[in-house]
């Protein structure tokens, strides 16, 4: 009897694996990259992880805040209410907003026009009472300002006598300081001389010092002192000027030094007295 050999004789086939119709999909050529790099690095199972973690998360955050809300409290209502906590509410009023209405009582003006008047200037009045002939004569009262060197003065004369009537006549007078003064080169004898306003002292020649005019009421006299002064003593006090004098002002009696430097010799100037001079025409 013949044996069969199984091995040989009887052979089992594989059952081919089925063919599924449909498109081919295939991996974009970026993915495939990035994937084959993750799997080259070993990063591949952490990225793996990281995207599982990105899509479970929010769905298990959204599962678990689904429930039901907290119901309030039932005693909300009830509760007492504090009223310094509670906001204010204050009424608006708005007031007029009709411009014609906020401007009714006042009255219309030409904006073209002079609105403003200057005020006439009158720091003072002086009354003089002049006798002639045993007569009353007429009071004169002269309103002046406070000036430096010069200035402007109504005087206003109303005529009387024996108890008649009388006319009063308006005249402009100009009123100006002058100062009498001794100057010269220091250490030689000091001429005399009445300066009016900016007058060179001690003479033209030589600019050392320019009067400008009275201040303080007339009790002081107002000197510009030239910039090639080199030093200035004496008396005196410097309104303006830091290291150098440029204004010095001097009272009836004080004294003063100047070097001049371009001749290099010193000048006194001395004030002997301030004078207020009324005159018809302005000094000049």
């Amino acid at each position: 009897m013949k044996r069969i050999d199984f091995k040989k004789e009887i052979r089992f086939r594989r059952p081919s694996r089925p063919k599924l119709g449909g498109p081919s999909v295939s991996m974009p050529p970026a993915l495939g990259d990035l994937v084959a790099d993750l799997r080259e690095r070993r990063l591949l199972p952490i990225a793996i992880v990281l995207l599982v973690g990105m899509i479970a998360v929010p769905i298990a955050i959204a599962a678990s805040g689904g429930g039901s809300a907290p119901a309030p409290a039932a005693d909300a209502a009830a509760a007492p209410i504090n009223e310094e906590s509670t906001p204010a509410v204050l009424a608006y009023d708005p007031g007029v907003r009709d411009y014609r209405q906020r401007l009714a009582g006042l009255s219309a003006k030409d904006p073209f026009a002079q609105q403003f008047q200057a005020p006439s200037v009158e720091a003072s009045e002086l009354t003089t009472t002049l006798d002639a002939g045993g007569a009353s004569s007429p009071a004169a009262s002269i309103s002046t300002t406070d000036i430096s060197g010069s200035g402007k003065a109504t005087i206003n004369e109303g005529g009387g006598g024996g108890g008649g009537g009388g006319s009063s006549d308006d005249e402009t007078r100009y009123v100006s300081y002058t100062a009498v003064v001794d100057t010269g080169e220091a250490g030689v004898k000091l001429a005399r001389r009445e300066a009016g306003p900016f007058d060179f002292l001690p003479s033209p020649s030589v600019p050392v010092a320019v009067y400008l005019g009275a201040g303080g009421k007339g009790k002081t006299a107002l000197f510009l002192v030239s910039s090639d002064v080199s030093d200035v003593s004496g008396d005196g006090v410097c309104t303006l000027g830091g290291a150098s004098c440029d204004v010095l002002v001097l009272q009836a009696g004080d004294a003063a030094d100047l070097t001049f430097a371009p001749d290099g010799k010193t000048y006194r100037i001395r004030v002997h007295a301030i004078r207020q001079v009324i005159t018809s025409k302005p000094a000049g």
